[in-house]
């Protein structure tokens, strides 16, 4: 298959007998099994970001939006209305969700962490992923979730590769 042709049948609708084809977000049926995988944590909220399906191909959209910046995690959602998407040392793609969860701790009850699902080489699905440690703590779920977009693109990437590394190690001890 030539690449124009490759390009061309990416944009091609899909028949109802193959999978979705997601190109930023992962939907709420494939969030539940990333957190089926995360047991451990319990009362999960949803980041307001829970995106639709877009065109990978999409337009910016700064329709009244004065001074558009997308350097920070919350600034890109807002602006290109799907998560940022990086290559992960690994060499796999990933994308990134805001996740915020209640605690038991009465001074700040909410807890922020940031997870990257794994997508397959050819976008058709998640294969995978890797979570940060709690980053921040909030006394608001919303507040939890300002201080997550508030991260730059590059403190993102950053929280990334720790994660991808911390990963390695773990399977690299529990093979041992």
């Amino acid at each position: 298959m030539q690449p124009s042709e490759a390009v061309r049948k990416s944009r091609e609708p899909l028949s109802s007998s193959q999978p979705e084809r997601i190109s930023g977000h992962p939907g709420p049926t494939r969030l539940a099994s990333i957190r089926a995988c995360s047991s451990h944590r319990q009362h999960c909220f949803r980041s307001p970001h829970t995106l639709p399906h877009q065109d990978p191909d999409h337009q910016l959209e700064t329709k009244g939006a004065k001074n558009p910046n997308d350097s920070t995690l919350g600034g890109y959602l807002r602006l290109h209305s799907r998560p940022p998407a990086f290559e992960g040392s690994d060499r796999h793609p990933y994308t990134v969700s805001i996740e915020v969860e209640q605690t038991g701790n009465l001074r700040a009850p909410y807890s922020g962490y940031l997870v990257f699902p794994r997508w397959a080489e050819t976008g058709v699905g998640i294969v995978g992923h890797v979570e940060t440690s709690i980053l921040v703590e909030a006394r608001s779920a919303p507040r939890a979730t300002q201080d997550l977009e508030s991260l730059t693109l590059y403190e993102v990437k950053d929280q990334l590769e720790k994660a991808i590394i911390r990963q390695s190690e773990l399977r690299t001890e529990e093979g041992s």
